[in-house]
């Protein structure tokens, strides 16, 4: 029942009771107790009408039901009265007031003590530690949120307090209770603050934490989803700095982006991006956690320029990396590492050999400057290995590649295979020694590099985005072995893990697309028709998710570049090279194909050559080019975006 039919109704039975005087007229009825309870359950905090309408109901029967008072109907009048004291004091009879002031004083007095013995041990880092101390504090806690009415200024400081000593000793036992009483706390905490309040933006902190810890305790999307939504408005509501929300937006980020490496959803890494932003927006430029929030604002928009190819968020990386750096007399290594891998990245889609130097002498410089005990350290021997060996093909220089190989072997050795970038780091070594015997170097190159592909697709979880381009590494060292020993199985395997990863449900679509291709040219070396026709369904079948209306001309050049021939491709695949004439239905088939692979493409061929019309209807007719963006961002789903 909503609550404006609850208000209705007593309040109906709430004049005929004024009207008649009856002592034992409806207002009596034991549904009333029933229906004036529904609407406090309903009633929001600021609810003035709800709470003064529960409030008279339940005082009006607690007076005329003579010596069989039932003391539950003035204990519930009382606390509606409590409710709309603070926000409407003339509302509530005198009486009634200074009983209700009266009371909260008293109530005051014994919960601040309550309160101020809690916080002694909560806030000593010894009592904090014992697990018996800190369920003490807890209690007292409880006590003091219990004797305060709900109106009382003090409640939900107390509230949030409660919450913080629950996920505390959650810390302590492991217990999951605690930790949902320390959300349901926290949120009440919330619940009962006007969002004006110089402390609103501390408690929405402290439900961002509770949220947080639960989420990496049960992996709830729900619990990280509301974290995220909880820490923005927080964010709009107050100087992170100040309610130590800088580092909450930065860990709720590093949780975006860890869900995403395991469902490859993009709209994680939109929701990081903006948590992100909104923190740069609040913290000055001479705060000491800036930089670390860009940092990970550089490493979620490379993240995305991944997933999407979209340029726009490399350059952004670059840019925010850039500002750090500069700002800082001495950057951080992990900043250093993520500029300099933004860079190299950039110089493997432009070709500017100054940012290849520049990410080289970046990456080089955080290994300098980091400690060898460091556990970052892996991380960026991991990142310099494939700039280096991006150097030597240019160069020509074995140097290079020796050390690629060098410093690659020291990030996996260095890692514990549940570190988050072992995978990774597996993966670009495999390449470092697959790249150095395709330069001249021995065969225990090639099938070290096979091995250590194979236990980088092994150590990547089974919906890690980036687990396709481990496989289609894979293939790729599995086929250069069969180039070096004919070995058929090579070829059957390198086959196998090619349509893996076309078929891996999270990875970018280019990455899939582009490991199909491989795929379709090993079935064609093998001369198996059906597989490759096989293929070719399935990267059709992907083909339509790289249309991305949010692309820029470039990013859509990009694409086609790289899905140059695709249409021809299937068609020979479809045909096959048997010598013999193909059915009117292998024809047919072969056309459905091509037709297919076509219309995507001259989609995105279109997209290309309209782009500077719709710049020129920007100028010239802005209204009309603002209603384009919005269907095509509907088109791509942006709408829905965070």
């Amino acid at each position: 029942m909503e609550r404006d039919e609850l208000v209705g109704r007593l309040t109906a039975v709430l004049d005929v009771a004024n009207n008649d005087g009856d002592s034992a007229g409806p207002i009596m009825a034991a549904d009333v107790v029933t229906l004036t309870d529904r609407l406090a359950a309903v009633a929001a905090r600021t609810d003035i009408e709800a709470w003064l309408t529960v409030a008279a109901v339940r005082w009006v029967r607690f007076e005329r039901s003579g010596e069989d008072r039932d003391a539950a109907d003035l204990t519930v009048a009382l606390a509606a009265f409590g409710r709309v004291l603070p926000l409407a004091a003339e509302l509530v009879p005198k009486p009634i007031r200074e009983y209700l002031e009266r009371q909260a004083e008293v109530a005051g007095d014994i919960a601040a003590r309550l309160y101020h013995q809690s916080m002694q041990i909560l806030q000593d880092p010894d009592l904090a530690a014992d697990v018996a101390a800190v369920s003490q504090a807890v209690a007292w806690l409880e006590q003091a949120v219990e004797v305060l009415p709900h109106h009382h200024p003090y409640r939900a400081g107390f509230l949030t307090n409660l919450g913080n000593a629950l996920r505390t000793r959650y810390g302590h036992t492991g217990e999951p209770a605690d930790l949902d009483r320390s959300v349901s706390s926290a949120r009440e905490a919330v619940d009962a603050t006007a969002r004006d309040h110089p402390d609103y933006a501390l408690f929405l902190s402290n439900l961002v934490a509770a949220l947080q810890v639960r989420y990496e305790h049960t992996g709830s999307p729900a619990d990280l989803d509301r974290a995220v939504v909880t820490a923005l408005e927080a964010a709009d509501a107050a100087r992170p700095e100040a309610a130590g929300l800088a580092r909450r937006l930065a860990d709720l980020g590093a949780d975006l982006q860890a869900r995403y490496r395991r469902n490859g959803n993009v709209a994680d890494l939109d929701a990081a991006i903006a948590l992100a932003e909104r923190t740069l927006r609040h913290v000055a430029s001479d705060r000491p956690n800036r930089a670390k929030v860009q940092s990970d604002l550089n490493a979620a928009l490379q993240a995305r320029h991944r997933h999407t190819g979209a340029l726009a968020d490399l350059e952004a990386a670059i840019a925010v990396g850039l500002d750090a750096e500069a700002a800082m007399p001495h950057p951080e290594p992990g900043l250093l590492t993520n500029l300099g891998s933004a860079l190299y990245t950039h110089y493997l889609r432009t070709e500017i050999a100054e940012d290849l130097d520049r990410a080289i002498a970046l990456l080089q410089r955080a290994i300098d400057e980091i400690p060898p005990d460091h556990p970052d350290r892996a991380t960026c021997l991991s990142n310099l290995g494939p700039a280096l060996a991006s150097r030597h093909r240019l160069t020509k220089a074995p140097a290079d590649l020796d050390a690629a190989v060098t410093v690659g072997r020291q990030a996996v050795d260095a890692m514990p295979p549940d570190h988050p970038d072992y995978a990774a780091s597996l993966a670009n070594l495999g390449i470092a020694m697959a790249t150095r015997y395709t330069r001249g170097g021995a065969p225990a190159d090639l099938e070290d590099a096979v091995a250590t592909c194979q236990a980088a697709a092994d150590a990547a979880a089974a919906d890690d985005p980036a687990r396709a381009g481990y496989l289609a590494n894979l293939g790729r060292s599995l086929r250069q072995r069969h180039a070096r020993t004919g070995s058929t199985a090579d070829l059957d395997r390198a086959l196998s893990v090619f349509r893996e990863a076309l078929r891996h449900p999270t990875a970018p679509p280019m990455i899939r697309a582009r490991a199909g291709r491989e795929g379709a040219a090993v079935a064609a070396e093998r001369g198996d028709w059906t597989s490759a026709e096989l293929v070719f369904d399935d990267i059709l079948a992907v083909l339509p998710m790289l249309v991305d209306h949010g692309l820029d001309p470039r990013d859509r050049q990009h694409h086609l570049a790289q899905l140059q021939n695709l249409a021809a491709d299937a068609v020979r695949a479809t045909l096959g090279d048997t010598g013999q004439r193909p059915t009117p239905d292998v024809v047919r088939a072969a056309w459905r194909r091509h037709e297919q692979a076509r219309t995507v493409l001259l989609a995105q061929a279109l997209e290309i050559r309209h782009a500077d019309g719709i710049d020129r209807l920007e100028q010239t007719h802005p209204h009309l080019a603002a209603e384009y963006h919005k269907v095509r961002g509907l088109l791509s789903g942006e709408a829905s975006r965070p």
